[in-house]
């Protein structure tokens, strides 16, 4: 017995009021499956034969695809039209006589869409063309169907007793029978209905059944897991839950409102309850009821709505399931996430198909203005114009005006530099040996080898190189390591903030290399000599250093870079200034060193705390790989013991019952 809700929203079908079905016996009579042919209309009519394909952008009605063929009907030529939108598909065949001679695609497709408005077909010449329109066509075709099916004893009116009834009776075995034959899961090869035939995680046995090419899972609610301490049952019920089409078994006269069971899916329910369950003369009467938004369904339901056990029961209940669920599709929850499907569909088979004509026919440009080919040169013209955001272009923008303002000074002081050779080279030496024996740390490597650039210059342009390969070999030591990887709680906030600024391969201004700088400082004290003219000779710029310790970029300090580029080439172009007997320096020019060798340990120090930084990211990212592994075994651990407790199930289930059949045998009659 259905009663419905006393808010609406549902409509019953008991076989009494007929006036609502459709007068079609022959609905009953042969269990018709309701379909929509013209998903197969393509591949019935079109594939294998010539005919032709028309594709089109519309403004109002988005992509368009037309399909096109003649064919003599009755001794009388036809046109067999095909349009599909994203609305739907919509298949005529229509009399030559309706089109002129001058026939077209736009009024041919006029004839099936009024308000079509584009008048720009363009022909598809690609010869593969047919397989994906028919794959598109048929994408609504379902050979595959999951129901679920409720056990409802007497007196049960909630949910959660529904849910909570745990193993079958011999009249829910007897109707079981009837809809299809139970399978063992873990031996189940076919549509398995989102249950679990490998662990046998979601229960032992199931009902399944082919019916006409179609394969049909249930989920019945006994013999899916069973939890103790849990009212709402949520292992049955998120598969039942997530049906469309749901069986309520009732043994004895209880009521039943379809909004019992609290589903946003289920939309159908097909109430069956027994008369003389396990006798010879069982028969089943049949209710229906589901939203209003689902249409009616056949097969219209007899008057009474009695059926007996038989063959004929089965049928008229699997055609009445199937045809229920495709009811549902047409329903506006479904409906909505057809549309959106169908149109996502038509859109990329459209701009598929334009795009392979284009290429067959070598064609540069597209032929339909509105596709989304015509749509990518503007969007990939308009990306090359956009000029990046973010720290990373900000500091190469820095860097280069460091660079352009080094080159402009190296300019300004050449005519000077040239004038003074002898002085000049004469202050260079003093000016290595001061710096030499003040810090020596600070000292820049600089290349032996005569250019037009000045050193500041060349230190620059080596430090851009060193630390873009410095900075690929620290990514690849990293690893695994992600842009969202968070600092640990003891990290200082000014580490914190260098963290968060991107690094970039053009934005380096590392020149130092500790171990070379300490040998030729030492080397510089011990024999009094200018260590840049008897350092080693520079290696080739693919040369990876020798010091062991990765050059690390320096793109958190743009300001400080610009300081130590302005500087260092201020310190080279005050040379000439010096005093002709090279032992005394003017005020200024020492100021400018110590100032370079401040900005040049801040540098060392930010790359110690880079060092750092990327030291722990490696051993954080070492953990996440241990923390992964165990949570791995873990889960496997977890699936073995849910294994073992099945089966300690099985095993404590068959002891009951030996138990009670002993008791029973031994108690006196």
């Amino acid at each position: 017995m259905v009663v419905l809700p006393r808010s609406g929203g549902y409509w019953c079908d008991d076989g009494s009021d007929t006036a609502a079905a459709p007068a079609d016996p022959s609905q009953t009579a042969s269990c018709k499956l309701e379909l929509d042919e013209t998903a197969r209309c393509y591949r019935r009519f079109f594939v294998g034969k010539e005919h032709q394909n028309f594709v089109a952008q519309d403004e109002a009605l988005g992509p368009v695809l037309l399909s096109v063929k003649h064919e003599m009907l009755a001794g009388q030529d036809y046109v067999r039209l095909i349009l599909r939108l994203q609305t739907g598909t919509l298949h005529e065949v229509v009399p030559a006589t309706c089109l002129s001679d001058q026939a077209s695609p736009h009024r041919m497709a006029k004839l099936l869409c009024e308000e079509l408005n584009t008048e720009k077909f363009v022909p598809v010449s690609w010869p593969k063309s047919s397989p994906l329109i028919a794959a598109y066509d048929e994408h609504v075709l379902v050979n595959h169907f999951k129901f679920g099916l409720l056990h409802q004893r007497f007196g049960q009116t909630t949910e959660e007793d529904i849910f909570a009834n745990n193993g079958t009776s011999p009249a829910l075995d007897e109707f079981l029978d009837v809809l299809g034959k139970r399978i063992h899961l873990l031996d189940h090869k076919g549509y398995r209905g989102g249950l679990d035939t490998q662990f046998g995680q979601t229960g032992v046995d199931s009902l399944y059944e082919t019916f006409r090419d179609r394969e049909i899972m249930f989920h019945v609610a006994p013999l899916l897991p069973y939890t103790e301490n849990d009212p709402q049952q949520l292992q049955r019920k998120r598969h039942i839950g997530n049906d469309i089409v749901a069986v309520v078994f009732q043994e004895d006269n209880t009521p039943f409102a379809p909004d019992m069971i609290a589903s946003h899916f289920l939309h159908a329910f097909i109430v069956v309850q027994p008369i003389d369950p396990c006798t010879p003369n069982v028969r089943y009467r049949i209710t229906v009821t589901a939203r209003d938004g689902v249409n009616f369904f056949g097969p219209t339901l007899p008057d009474p709505p009695v059926m007996r056990k038989g063959p004929e029961l089965r049928e008229f209940l699997l055609t009445k399931l199937l045809n229920a669920e495709n009811a549902c599709y047409k329903a506006q929850k479904f409906a909505r996430l057809e549309l959106r499907t169908r149109t996502a569909l038509l859109s990329n088979l459209v701009d598929d198909l334009h795009k392979k004509t284009c290429d067959f026919l070598h064609l540069s440009s597209p032929l339909l203005s509105g596709s989304s080919q015509a749509e990518a040169p503007a969007k990939t013209e308009a990306s090359q114009h956009t000029a990046p955001v973010g720290g990373g272009a900000r500091f190469i923008d820095t860097v280069r005006k460091a660079l352009s303002s080094a080159r402009r000074t190296q300019q300004e002081q050449g005519a000077v530099a040239q004038a003074s050779g002898a002085s000049n080279k004469k202050g260079s030496m003093n000016w290595s040996n001061a710096s030499s024996d003040s810090t020596p740390a600070s000292t820049l490597r600089l290349s032996s080898k005569g250019s037009n650039m000045s050193g500041p210059s060349k230190a620059l342009m080596a430090a851009d190189k060193s630390s873009s390969l410095s900075s690929q070999l620290a990514v690849q030591q990293v690893g695994m390591a992600s842009p969202s990887t968070s600092p640990s709680l003891d990290t200082p906030p000014s580490r914190i903030a260098r963290m968060t600024v991107p690094d970039s391969d053009d934005s380096s201004l590392n020149s130092i290399e500790m171990e070379n700088i300490h040998q030729a400082a030492t080397g510089s004290r011990m024999t009094g000599t200018n260590p840049i003219h008897h350092q080693q000779p520079p290696r080739p710029p693919t040369e990876d250093s020798d010091t062991g310790m990765e050059s690390l970029s320096s793109a958190e300090t743009p300001a400080t870079a610009k300081r130590l580029s302005g500087k260092s080439c201020s310190c080279y172009g005050n040379n000439s200034e010096s005093e002709p007997g090279g032992h005394h320096q003017p005020e200024e020019e020492q100021q400018h060193i110590r100032q370079n060798e401040t900005l040049q340990q801040e540098v060392n120090k930010l790359k110690f705390d880079k060092l750092e930084l990327l030291r722990q990211n490696v051993s954080c990212q070492r953990d996440i790989k241990r923390l992964k592994e165990r949570e791995f075994q873990l889960h496997s651990e977890l699936i073995t013991a849910s294994q073992e407790l099945q089966r300690l199930r099985l095993i404590l289930r068959d002891h009951q019952a030996t138990s009670s059949m002993s008791a029973y045998e031994g108690s006196p009659v």
